[in-house]
């Protein structure tokens, strides 16, 4: 599995406009070849983390365009440009 770790710097006000975004945009985020799940976790008032799992990093960059177009339709309701990083998965753990 390889990931995306997206974080996300937004007004306190607008993290329920994000998620109510988020769900408008479902079918579009359905529609990436290779991408398994996303999950955001909200870590402060004002920041929060996407992590985005997918089968390889080829398909991860192929997703590119549509990525932008989503993140794109989100710049109203963030107050910083993203901060991207990725890798592949080492270790992994669950129940």
């Amino acid at each position: 599995m390889h990931y995306r770790i997206t974080k996300i710097k937004h007004n306190f006000e607008s993290l329920d406009d994000l998620i109510s975004y988020l769900g408008m945009v479902e079918s579009d985020v359905q529609s990436i070849d290779g991408l398994q799940s996303v999950t955001v976790v909200n870590i402060s008032e004002t920041e929060s983390v996407a992590f985005s799992s997918y089968e390889n990093e080829d398909q991860m960059n192929n997703a590119g365009e549509k990525y932008r177009q989503i993140m794109g339709g989100m710049a109203q309701y963030i107050t910083a440009p993203p901060e991207m990083s990725n890798g592949d998965s080492v270790w992994a753990w669950s129940r």
